[in-house]
């Protein structure tokens, strides 16, 4: 196994980019009124037509994104530079949980609230539930080796999202 794919850290970013995908997704969806793909059951328009797919004006997956492409972003000026190294560990470490959290409480909201799941949101959650999981093994103290084996993973995990997800985003939206 290469080293960039036993590194934490590639996996934080590829749990990351999958949450990012279905984040995106729903707020596509969200902002164009338009019908979300789901699972049999059917759950992802009662969600989004519940009180809990807006805090005010803002569509809950545009908080998803947001935190998606700061928990990347973080990663990424992790791999560039070892400034702030530790800090920036611990900051995303619990950035991860409280998503983990807000994850876990959007669950049960659907489970008992809005009595219906949406997959796009249980992705999103499981997303969050393995990039808090792969931060629990990161460590801080990085070689230029292992910034260097990161950022090949990280561009793996990238590639990936643009050669497979925005055709799916497109597939999906059409």
């Amino acid at each position: 196994m290469s080293p960039s794919l036993r590194s934490p850290r590639v996996w934080i970013a590829t749990w990351l980019a999958l949450g990012l995908f279905a984040s995106a997704y729903l707020l596509v969806v969200y902002v164009t009124g338009g019908p979300i793909v789901c699972g049999a059951e059917a759950g992802c328009e009662t969600v989004r037509a519940s009180a809990w797919a807006f805090i005010g004006p803002v569509p809950r997956p545009l908080l998803g994104l947001a935190f998606y492409v700061t928990m990347l972003g973080l990663l990424l000026v992790r791999a560039l530079t070892p400034w702030q190294e530790r800090r920036l560990r611990w900051l995303m470490f619990f950035l991860a949980f409280v998503g983990l959290i807000e994850s876990i409480h959007l669950f049960f909201v659907q489970w008992l609230s809005i009595k219906a799941f949406c997959l796009w949101c249980l992705v999103s959650g499981l997303a969050t539930l393995g990039a808090f999981l792969a931060a629990i093994f990161d460590r801080t103290s990085l070689t230029e080796s292992q910034r260097l084996a990161d950022l090949r993973g990280y561009t793996a995990v990238f590639a990936a999202l643009a050669l497979i997800g925005a055709p799916g985003l497109f597939f999906l939206l059409r």
